[in-house]
């Protein structure tokens, strides 16, 4: 599964060196231009790529709150590997 996030998770699991958990659970993971720009610099891992949101993308997006079963997404990315 490919998951868009916020700043918010990419923060917390920054300080706590805990990024690759996100690799582990989805197959890609993207950030809004946005969220690079609110990250001020902080140096992303290769596996987090930016991308520019359309008008249609922020649309699914905010549809999509409140929806998802990470633990679901991680435990099934773990009987199914990469």
């Amino acid at each position: 599964m490919r998951v868009v996030s916020n700043s918010s998770p990419l923060i917390f699991l920054g300080k706590l060196d805990a990024l690759s958990v996100l690799a582990d659970c989805f197959e890609s993971v993207a950030v809004p231009d946005a969220v690079v720009e609110e990250l001020q610099g902080q140096s992303l891992p290769g596996f987090i790529k930016p991308y520019t949101l359309s008008v249609g993308g922020q649309s699914f997006v905010e549809g999509a709150l409140g929806r998802l079963d990470l633990n679901g997404i991680c435990h099934e990315r773990s009987r199914n590997p990469r």
